[in-house]
Formats: C-alpha cells, sequence, structure tokens
C-alpha cells in the first residue's frame, strides 16, 4: 500500500511540473544578445616622413638662428615650442618650402610682428628633399 501511495505522489508532482511548465509567463527572459559596444575609432596616424634625429642636425645647421624651440624665447621667427602639437605636416612643409605665402595663425601672438625680418625664401635652395623630409620630422616631434 506504501508503494501505491509513493508511485501516486510521484505522478501527481510530474503532473504539476507538466501543467505548470505549459501555460503562463515564461519565468526568464528569451536570450537576446548584447549589442556590441561601439566601436571607438582610432584617429588616423599621420605618418611622418624623415628622421627627427637627422632633422635636429638640418635644423642646427639652418633653422636656430631664428627659431627656437623653447617656450620663452623668440629670436627672430616664431617660437617652434610644442610646434608638433600646434602645427601640421602641411602647414610646416609649406612655411619652409614657401615662407613667403600668407599663413593663417590661430591666434595674434602667433602672428610675427610687421617689421619682423622674413624667412629667406631661398632655405629651400640649401635643403635636399631628405633634409626637408627630416627637419620636417624633428619641427613636429617638438611637443
Amino acid at each position: 500500500m506504501n508503494i501505491k501511495r509513493l508511485y501516486m505522489f510521484a505522478l501527481l508532482l510530474i503532473a504539476f511540473f507538466l501543467l505548470s511548465a505549459c501555460g503562463g509567463e515564461p519565468t526568464a527572459a528569451p536570450y537576446t544578445p548584447a549589442a556590441p559596444p561601439p566601436t571607438i575609432a582610432p584617429k588616423p596616424t599621420v605618418v611622418i616622413p624623415g628622421d627627427a634625429v637627422a632633422g635636429k642636425v638640418v635644423y642646427d645647421r639652418e633653422c636656430i638662428q631664428c627659431h627656437s624651440p623653447d617656450s620663452q624665447v623668440q629670436i627672430v621667427g616664431p617660437s617652434l615650442y610644442q610646434a608638433g602639437l600646434r602645427f601640421t605636416l602641411e602647414y610646416v612643409k609649406e612655411s619652409i618650402v614657401h615662407p613667403d605665402k600668407p599663413k593663417e595663425y590661430e591666434s595674434e601672438a602667433e602672428r610675427p610682428p610687421l617689421n619682423a625680418p622674413k624667412m629667406p625664401v631661398d632655405v629651400i635652395d640649401k635643403l635636399t628633399e631628405k633634409e626637408l623630409e627630416d627637419v620636417i620630422a624633428y619641427v613636429l616631434s617638438l611637443k
């Protein structure tokens, strides 16, 4: 008789679980994959041709007489302090290749005085293509 009760209890328990699984609200939310995190596109890296170490030699030979890399020193030309943060590759190259072309300045403090000596237009004639690339690399390395 106890075995019959045990079988009846087991059948009722199974029936209960079957019936509870058939209806009503689901107990767990369906699986939905999380949206992938937004990708942060890296800033395009500007490849600067040239060797900054070799450019320092060119700078010391051709540029240091007028342009200082120090923030507190302005010799004749504009300071090159943190030039790599302030200027683009195109701007530096254009300033060397075509120094007489009018420039746009971010502030009046960067604009040289009207009576300031102009950068020699023949400076490009003194540099090879490699030296030009090297000195641009050096100027842009100043950060």
